[in-house]
């Protein structure tokens, strides 16, 4: 379930959408965003949680309170457990529906690529990893972030430019 940086590098981008948390800790909210994500209709197969290193270029969010490996831990057996309706809420109320769940450790991963970092990492630097050793017309990366972080991007403490962005 935990994808290394080369198998993150070689995703198909076009199906892949990228999905950064603290996982401070991952809950049944990310779990039900991803399986919006892959219900949303746009040939999206596979969503990848892009788990924070715990430091975060915003000022005003505190440090990761569970250590990165408890995090990873917890994200990866939600993955496992996701499909099973005696142990996911998720799965649960898709089988009293008659539906399929699309998530499961088919359909979700986990980056652990922020790990590598002992500082906190900013979101272009992720996405420059991710388009390492592509051709510059690869595709966009798709990038789905929650609430909390879109009322921080107008703060330019958080996302000031960034050479070669514009």
């Amino acid at each position: 379930m935990t994808i290394d940086d080369a198998t993150l590098c070689r995703l198909p981008l076009a199906e892949t959408v990228f999905f950064p948390l603290s996982g401070n800790p991952p809950g049944f909210n990310h779990l039900a965003a991803a399986e919006w994500l892959l219900r949303a209709g746009r040939g999206w197969k596979r969503v990848v949680f892009v788990l924070s290193n715990g430091h975060h270029p915003d000022p005003h969010k505190p440090a990761a309170e569970r250590d990165a490996a408890s995090r990873l831990a917890l994200l990866e057996s939600m993955i496992a457990e996701v499909g099973d309706p005696r142990r996911c809420l998720l799965a649960r109320h898709a089988a009293d529906a008659g539906e399929r769940l699309r998530i499961g450790p088919e359909t979700l991963a986990v980056s652990d690529t922020e790990f590598h970092v002992s500082r906190a990492v900013r979101t272009v630097e992720t996405v420059e990893r991710i388009l390492r050793d592509r051709p510059a017309d690869a595709g966009r990366v798709l990038w789905f972030v929650g609430s909390d972080l879109v009322r921080r991007m107008a703060d330019p403490a958080i996302f000031e430019r960034w050479p070669g962005i514009r």
